[in-house]
């Protein structure tokens, strides 16, 4: 705001507005920079491309109605699970010389899996020195590769942390804080739980809607579920999850540094779509704004 003052920053509207609706709109457009910047890493280059060059050439009238697709929110975008490791060097006091912070302490220490109540423990700050390029980034932090295996943290949650995800699911959750072994505290079990309740499509099914080839038979089986996914009660390997399908196309096809097809033109259409149908994002008002400094 001071810096707009000052005229130091070029204004990107709206015409009339106060100092600060215009340094409310500034941030907003540099974050939603960053979630394009973001998608464009983890898809497919030629896809994002295509989703791009779609979205550059409609015209303000073509806007439409938006809505997140379950698609995307109970399948695709749920990629970044794989992501996930089970420790970090945090800082100091949970770092790479000391006790590394696991996933079980972060996600008890924060948003609904138990908040910061009354306040972060001083040992508990983040030291974002350690994760960022910019400063002294420890590789350990790296994500993982996108692949169908899920960090053991999230095999083994207990009732409180798992709300932090928002996937109901059929068991009592009223059951103590005890992590068990029961499949009712796996991230896994309950993200396919809700895509069968949901009533989701097949991965094979959506590849054919977007005319990409399926994987085969053969290509979904392989590798270490190949006894689950193949039991002929379900066969899983001929008609595939759509979660565990993207999960596994990322791996074979984009060799676990980017989603495969089906799972980029999902997350690909849904981010630009929602940018694309808001009136006052960077996209809808200048797509050609680049962010400064």
């Amino acid at each position: 705001m001071d810096e707009l003052v000052r005229n130091e920053v070029q204004s990107a509207g709206p015409a009339g507005a106060t100092v600060f609706e215009q340094a409310r709109r500034l941030s907003t457009w540099w974050y939603q920079q960053f979630a394009i910047s973001v998608v464009e890493a983890l898809i497919d280059k030629d896809i994002f491309e295509k989703i791009r060059e779609r979205f550059a050439s409609r015209r303000a009238g073509e806007k439409g109605c938006f809505r997140i697709p379950i698609e995307f929110s109970a399948a695709a975008f749920r990629f970044g699970h794989s992501m996930v490791r089970d420790s970090y060097d945090y800082n100091e006091a949970h770092g790479s010389t000391t006790q590394r912070a696991t996933l079980q302490d972060l996600l008890e220490r924060t948003g609904m899996g138990g908040g910061v109540q009354p306040t972060l423990p001083g040992d508990w700050v983040i030291d974002l020195s350690r994760f960022l390029k910019s400063g002294a980034s420890n590789p350990s932090n790296n994500a993982k590769k996108i692949g169908p295996r899920v960090a053991a943290g999230l095999h083994h949650l207990n009732p409180h942390t798992i709300k932090v995800f928002n996937v109901p699911c059929p068991a009592d959750e009223t059951a103590s804080d005890t992590v068990s072994e029961n499949p009712e505290t796996m991230l896994p079990v309950r993200s396919l739980w809700r895509g069968a309740r949901m009533g989701l499509p097949s991965g094979q099914d959506v590849a054919k809607a977007l005319s990409i080839p399926p994987l085969s038979s053969d290509e979904v089986a392989a590798g270490d579920h190949k006894d689950v996914l193949t039991d002929p009660l379900y066969e899983f390997h001929k008609d595939t999850p759509l979660w565990y399908y993207i999960l596994k196309e990322a791996e074979l096809l984009g060799k676990g540094k980017h989603l495969g097809p089906v799972g980029s033109w999902i997350v690909g259409e849904t981010i630009f779509g929602a940018l694309w149908s808001d009136p006052n994002s960077y996209l809808s008002v200048d797509p050609s704004w680049k962010p400064f400094r």
